[in-house]
């Protein structure tokens, strides 16, 4: 093999590797990768310009750029390493290829037939010596490819420093290039095999934190106080967290492939159109409380349930985060907030703020209909002298015992309430006639005077005297219709009480 044919395959091999990698810069980014093929690339040109001297071209300038490449070469080598490393390179280093320049320049004004010089040769050989090291000393690089290209790295600058002693040999020329060459070659074989156990090394480290990271993250969802869950854009579930199981009793098993949580709500209520729907709108449903039952379970609990719209890097939705929060106990402490706000405390009875409420919306719905309505005003008969005698907790136990068995004898459909003191209201929609009210007055006052015993040892008689005022007869209003039937009450007890009384315009 003559040298020509050497210098043509070292100068394809060369630009091979270039190609190789640029290709490895454009995938991946890595500055190193672009520096390692600049290197490569001027050794390709170093050998096309070697192969212009074997043919016979010679000038001071094709000397100086076939002395220069080199000295770029081992430059980059240096650089891309310490880059790849993760080492800065000082400062002064950068000195180092205008010194070469320097002694490229020195070598072919000294040596124009040969262009070279022990002194630049031996500077190229340390600055590859020096390069060989970092890559052996290096702890981020592991494998057979740290120790393949440092000592390759080594031997080639050490190849390169007997050069100036072989020069006038020229029968090792052919040699010495090729084994260059070859160098050349394993080293930059050496490299990418460096490169690509970095790459799995850091491949396989990512992963583990990646695993590391994914078990904090369920960990973290694991222990959350609130119910997780993540629906597909087809709103089943497909992943959620410890606290679904503690809030519903079904497992992750039971729960993936459902959609939504469906099979929990009560009411007949469906969560899957909401789901869907903000998947196809992207606005999000926030503090909806619905009624959920526990597997295995008759009692009844409320959640708070969040549904927000899940979106990839490019903003499109691709599924539904839900947060559900057990509000059972703050549920039942407004409910009974609410229910304190619109009852008597004793009685547990509508207060007056309720009853208005309830009149005003049975007086909407006679209107509405052309029906007639009846309000009966109730108040007690002989029920002070009962606190006198026996004091104000016997008298607030009748009142409890009372406004019992007045609920007992009033249909679902009718209203009961207490004014406040011995005062009871009802309110009777949907009667037919005045005869129909009497009648259910009467019912009241025969249960009112039923005996009371309070602890076994105390009987107590009691009456009632019953206002009735009808609706629209004696009133259109609840101002209007409470007026006449606390007259007609009034009119009751005039008469002895213990009976009911019908309103009469101006009696």
């Amino acid at each position: 093999m003559d040298l020509l044919t050497v210098m043509i395959i070292s100068t394809f091999s060369s630009l091979l590797l270039c190609g190789v990698f640029l290709y490895l810069y454009k995938k991946y980014g890595e500055r190193f990768t672009a520096i390692w093929a600049a290197s490569w690339a001027f050794y390709a040109a170093r050998n096309a310009l070697d192969m212009l001297r074997e043919l016979g071209m010679t000038s001071t300038g094709l000397l100086f750029l076939d002395t220069v490449c080199p000295v770029l070469v081992a430059c980059l080598l240096l650089w891309g390493t310490y880059d790849f490393i993760g080492k800065a390179i000082p400062q002064w280093w950068l000195f180092l290829p205008v010194a070469g320049v320097a002694a490229a320049a020195a070598t072919v004004t000294l040596s124009a037939s040969h262009s070279v010089s022990a002194l630049f040769f031996l500077f190229m050989s340390s600055i590859y010596l020096w390069t060989g090291i970092c890559f052996l000393r290096s702890e981020k690089i592991h494998g057979v490819g740290k120790a393949l290209t440092g000592w390759s790295i080594i031997l080639w600058g050490i190849h390169t420093a007997d050069y100036p002693f072989l020069q006038d040999l020229p029968a090792l020329a052919t040699w010495g290039y090729l084994i260059g060459s070859l160098l050349k070659q394993v080293i930059s074989i050496s490299i990418l095999l460096v490169y690509f156990e970095n790459t799995r090394d850091h491949l396989a480290q990512a992963q583990k934190e990646l695993r590391a990271q994914k078990e904090e993250l369920q960990q973290i969802l694991d222990h959350a106080p609130m119910a997780i869950y993540y629906m597909d854009r087809e709103a089943k579930i497909v992943r959620v967290n410890k606290a679904v199981e503690r809030m519903t009793g079904f497992s992750e098993a039971e729960v993936l492939g459902k959609q939504s949580l469906d099979f929990l709500i009560l009411n007949g209520q469906t969560r899957y159109e909401e789901a869907l729907s903000v998947i196809q709108t992207g606005q999000p449903i926030l503090n909806k409380t619905y009624p959920i039952k526990k597997k295995h379970s008759t009692e009844i609990r409320w959640a708070s349930i969040d549904k927000l719209p899940y979106r990839d890097e490019a903003g499109n939705i691709i599924g539904v985060l839900s947060f559900s929060v057990d509000i059972t106990d703050r549920h039942k402490a407004e409910e009974e907030i609410r229910f304190l706000a619109l009852h008597d405390p004793l009685t547990k009875l509508p207060n007056r703020y309720l009853i208005d409420d309830r009149l005003g919306q049975a007086l909407a719905t006679a209107k509405r209909n052309s029906a007639m309505l009846a309000l009966l005003y109730i108040d007690l008969d002989d029920f002070k002298p009962v606190n006198d005698q026996y004091g104000h907790r016997t008298g607030d136990q009748v009142l409890q015992i009372v406004a019992c068995r007045l609920q007992k004898t009033l249909r679902d459909s009718d209203t009961v309430g207490r004014l406040g003191g011995d005062e009871f209201v009802v309110i009777l929609p949907n009667i037919i006639t005045c005869k129909d009210a009497v009648h259910v007055s009467e019912k009241i006052i025969a249960q009112v005077a039923e005996p009371i015993v309070i602890d076994d040892d105390v009987t107590i008689q009691i009456g009632a005297s019953v206002g009735v005022s009808l609706f629209p007869l004696n009133g259109t209003d609840a101002d209007s219709l409470m007026i006449s039937a606390d007259n007609a009450m009034y009119a009751a007890k005039q008469v002895g009480g213990n009976q009911v009384a019908c309103f009469a315009a101006g009696a």
